[in-house]
């Protein structure tokens, strides 16, 4: 037993100088335990192999400055540190997932599926009402084109007006617009 701590500490020393065949040590005795503390947070083996392996690429990448300063000083402490690493990574990736679910789920309120998408709603039957009433008949029409995406060129062409017209009733159209938007949201 004592043969086996001695080359446990000898590699350790030696992979805090920089040299990585301890890691292979360790892949060898304890993959299988850092595998089975990641299933417990995950109950799925892809995941827990992913994280156990995400854990010692980052100990292989490590320079000797940071493996000195972050590395236990005593080889019996690495273990723990090693189960500690994989449980961070571990809630790391929860949260991860977690956040990636959360922004989904509230993304889809916006999907085109969605019956009740609140904010098209209030843009339609709120706010852009009130902004729509500010143009007079030309004006609305005119920007309806260029919101959907219409080059002036092509609303000239479609108007029979010329690009000028077109052009400066765009911008005397965004100009009242707003206008009109400051005026209902500054209070």
């Amino acid at each position: 037993m004592d043969n086996h701590n001695d080359l446990f500490q000898e590699r350790y020393e030696n992979y805090k100088e920089g040299d990585n065949s301890f890691l292979k040590l360790v892949f060898d005795q304890y993959y299988q335990l850092l595998l089975l503390v990641a299933y417990k947070y995950f109950n799925d083996c892809e995941d827990a192999k992913d994280v156990v392996s995400n854990v010692l690429q980052k100990l292989l990448i490590l320079s000797v400055a940071q493996r000195k300063q972050y590395l236990p000083e005593q080889p019996d402490r690495f273990l723990f540190y090693l189960k500690a690493m994989v449980v961070h990574k571990c809630l790391d990736h929860i949260k991860m997932k977690n956040n990636q679910n959360r922004i989904i789920q509230d993304n889809s309120i916006f999907s085109d599926e969605n019956p009740c998408n609140f904010a098209e709603e209030f843009i339609e039957n709120g706010t852009l009402t009130h902004l729509k009433k500010c143009l007079t008949p030309a004006e609305l029409k005119i920007i309806e084109y260029h919101l959907n995406g219409y080059k002036n060129e092509e609303i000239s062409k479609e108007l029979k007006l010329s690009y000028n017209t077109i052009r400066n009733t765009i911008s005397v159209a965004k100009t009242k617009l707003r206008t009109m938007y400051k005026s209902l949201y500054q209070s």
